[in-house]
């Protein structure tokens, strides 16, 4: 059984343009997440965890991470949080860091607890977007 490898001889440069000009295409991002498990520069872990977070980030994800699991949230809810933390961790690796006082203000009031700002805050730690006050 061969492997496939599209990108094998594309550059990071390349493969990261090529996923900028289309994040929405799961097919696209699964031959990127796979193409990047055999590449062991800094620059393509990286990569590899911002595709991870920013590519799909999926509702199992979120549950885990205690962002969307509650029984309490709706769908709508699940959808808002999701949409703010795509947001957040685009700003942050705009940027390189976040303030808590950004968080606060992606998130509507009502929906964000303790216990899912410490969940937020871990995403983006391990995304190695800092959090300052």
């Amino acid at each position: 059984m061969s492997i496939k490898r599209p990108f094998l001889k594309f550059t990071i440069n390349e493969i990261e343009t090529l996923f900028e000009s289309d994040k929405g295409n799961l097919v696209l991002i699964c031959q990127i997440k796979n193409e990047l498990k055999y590449r062991g520069s800094k620059r393509s872990k990286k990569f590899k965890k911002e595709i991870d977070a920013i590519g799909v980030i999926k509702n199992k994800e979120l549950e885990d991470k205690g962002v969307c699991g509650d029984d309490k949230n709706t769908k709508e809810e699940c959808k808002l949080h999701k949409e703010a933390l795509r947001n957040l961790i685009e700003a942050g690796k705009d940027k390189g860091f976040l303030a808590y006082t950004e968080i606060n203000k992606a998130f509507p009031k009502y929906l964000l607890t303790q216990e899912k700002m410490r969940s937020i805050i871990s995403i983006l730690k391990e995304l190695d977007i800092n959090v300052h006050k």
